[in-house]
C-alpha cells in the first residue's frame, strides 16, 4: 500500500481526509480500519473516480444501520462518491470491512461490493490519484503505467474483478483505453 507520506507528496497534505480514530471505532470500524482512516486517509478528490466533496445526503462520515439478511446489527459508513456522481455513494460495510458503491435511487437501488476490504480500497484509490498526477510520460510511459496499475490492482483485490461489468473493471479498462492499451 502507498504511505500517507507518498501521497501527500502527490496530492499535498491539505488534500487528504482523515476521520479522528476514536470517532471511527465509535460507528464499529475495527481498529485496522480506524488506523487507515486516522493514520492513512483518503485524497479528497481523484477526478471521475472518487470525491469526498459531498454536498447533499448523505455526508462524508454519515452512519446509517444496515438491515442483514441474518438479522445482525451492522452500520454503513458514507467514505465519497463517484466523482461528480451526487446519485450514487462509496460506503463501507462496517462489520464486514466491505466496501460497496451504492445508488440513491429510492424506487430502484442498486448496489455492488467494489472491494473485499477496506484496505484494498484505500490502495486502489491512492495508486489511481498517483497514476492521474503523474507527469511528464511519454505515450509509451503512459500505457506501460496504466497496464501495471491494472495488474497491480487485480491482483491485490481479484474479487474487484471478479466481472468485466463490475465497477473497477470498467474503470480500470476506461484507464488503459485513455492511455492507448487494450486491457
Amino acid at each position: 500500500m502507498i504511505s500517507r507520506d507518498q501521497l501527500a507528496d502527490v496530492v499535498g497534505e491539505e488534500n487528504i481526509v482523515t476521520l479522528e480514530f476514536d470517532d471511527a471505532v465509535s460507528v464499529g470500524l475495527s481498529e485496522f480500519d480506524a488506523l487507515l482512516f486516522s493514520h492513512v486517509g483518503l485524497p479528497e478528490d481523484v477526478g471521475s473516480v472518487f470525491t469526498m466533496d459531498l454536498d447533499d445526503p448523505p455526508g462524508l462520515f454519515s452512519v446509517q444501520s444496515l438491515d442483514n439478511p441474518d438479522g445482525s446489527a451492522n452500520s454503513a459508513v458514507f467514505i465519497g462518491a463517484p466523482g461528480r456522481n451526487r446519485n450514487m455513494r462509496y460506503f463501507l460495510d462496517v462489520k464486514n470491512s466491505l466496501v460497496v458503491l451504492a445508488s440513491l435511487d429510492d424506487e430502484n437501488p442498486v448496489t455492488e461490493v467494489v472491494n473485499s476490504s477496506f484496505s484494498n480500497f484505500v490502495d486502489f484509490i491512492h495508486r489511481i490519484a498517483v497514476y492521474y498526477h503523474a507527469d511528464d510520460l511519454s505515450p509509451d510511459g503512459e500505457k506501460q503505467s496504466a497496464h501495471e496499475l491494472a495488474e497491480h490492482l487485480r491482483q491485490r483485490d481479484p474479487y474487484a474483478f471478479r466481472e468485466p461489468n463490475t465497477w473497477w473493471s470498467m474503470v480500470i479498462s476506461t484507464i488503459v483505453e485513455q492511455a492507448g492499451g487494450a486491457s
